[in-house]
């Protein structure tokens, strides 16, 4: 099943940007940007997958909140996202 896609429209983000619900740890969670971050992530060339997981996490960090203690659901939900992605190329 494909995920929604919803918009953010406050006024305080700027213009609204997309965000996809994804699962994690069970839950549905929407991510500002994620295919933006998978794009850009997937750009370094990175190869080890602990790095691409911890580039993940960092970069979703930074528009997202990630509840503490929940960064190794984010990591496995993050990590196949990016291989669904890369196998969808």
């Amino acid at each position: 099943m494909a995920a929604p896609n919803v918009s953010c429209s406050c006024s305080c983000c700027g213009p609204p940007q997309a965000a996809r619900i994804i699962e994690v740890d069970g839950t549905q969670v929407g991510l500002i940007g994620l295919d933006e971050i998978l794009a850009e992530v997937r750009s370094l060339g990175l190869t080890d997958e602990e790095s691409i997981k911890q580039e993940l996490l960092e970069r979703v960090r930074r528009r997202n909140y990630v509840p503490p203690g929940d960064e190794p659901h984010y990591r496995k939900a993050l990590w196949r996202e990016y291989v669904i992605k890369a196998r969808s190329r």
